[in-house]
């Protein structure tokens, strides 16, 4: 409708949304892990923040950096695109184990911004660097994350801080 006066003016309301769901992901985080202990007397809760936090470092940083690069539409929209598939990983999780494999979540949001990527190859004939940067730095912080979530060292971090 090119009405980019519309889009920047709600944007600054996205901008507080956006803004509210790392702060609002991790207290939650938090609160459920203490809910989960208490109800269920759960004990390895401390490595299942590393998760949420990771899930909400992946939507802050490309979210940020959107804002920041709000006047440069190309990468923005990506950024854009980026932030939200990175929501998607917790709905993926809580896929039953029968139709999703335990810990193949994140495969899921990498093929969502994958799609991203090839889309970006059809129509332009090259992939944005966007997609170039994101992709691998989230497949790194994915394979760290799922592979340290249980180290000695994390489980006090995360103890302490369920504390």
């Amino acid at each position: 409708m090119h009405k980019v006066w519309l889009h920047r003016l709600l944007g600054w309301f996205g901008v507080a949304l956006g803004a509210a769901i790392p702060v609002l992901g991790v207290s939650m985080a938090i609160v459920m892990a203490h809910f989960k202990m208490q109800t269920f007397h759960s004990t390895d809760e401390a490595s299942g923040l590393m998760f949420s936090f990771l899930d909400m470092s992946d939507f802050s940083i490309p979210f940020a950096l959107a804002v920041w690069w709000r006047k440069k539409p190309e990468v923005h929209r990506r950024l854009i695109l980026v932030a939200s598939c990175a929501l998607t990983s917790a709905a993926f999780a809580c896929f039953p184990p029968s139709v999703l494999p335990q810990g193949f979540f994140y495969v899921d949001l990498d093929v969502l911004i994958l799609a991203g990527a090839i889309h970006d190859l059809i129509v332009k004939r090259h992939i944005h660097r966007v997609y170039l940067c994101a992709l691998p730095l989230f497949a790194l912080a994915q394979a760290l994350v799922m592979h340290t979530c249980d180290w000695p060292y994390w489980m006090r971090i995360g103890n302490a801080i369920l504390r």
